[in-house]
C-alpha cells in the first residue's frame, strides 16, 4: 500500500524495507504513520502529483 502511494505521489517505486518510524494522532484524529527507507534517490526526477 505504502510502494503504490509513494509511486502515485511522487513518481518514484521505493524499492527496499521500510522502517517504521511511528505513529502520532493528531488532534482532530487524523492517525499519521512515518516510515524509512535507505536508498539512492535523484531529486530530478520527482515529480509532484498533479491538484
Amino acid at each position: 500500500m505504502l510502494v503504490k502511494l509513494m509511486m502515485l505521489e511522487t513518481g518514484w517505486e521505493p524499492k527496499g524495507a521500510l522502517l517504521n518510524l511511528g505513529e502520532l494522532r493528531q488532534r482532530g484524529g487524523k492517525l499519521i504513520k512515518a516510515f524509512a527507507l535507505e536508498g539512492d534517490f535523484d531529486t530530478a526526477m520527482l515529480r509532484s502529483k498533479p491538484v
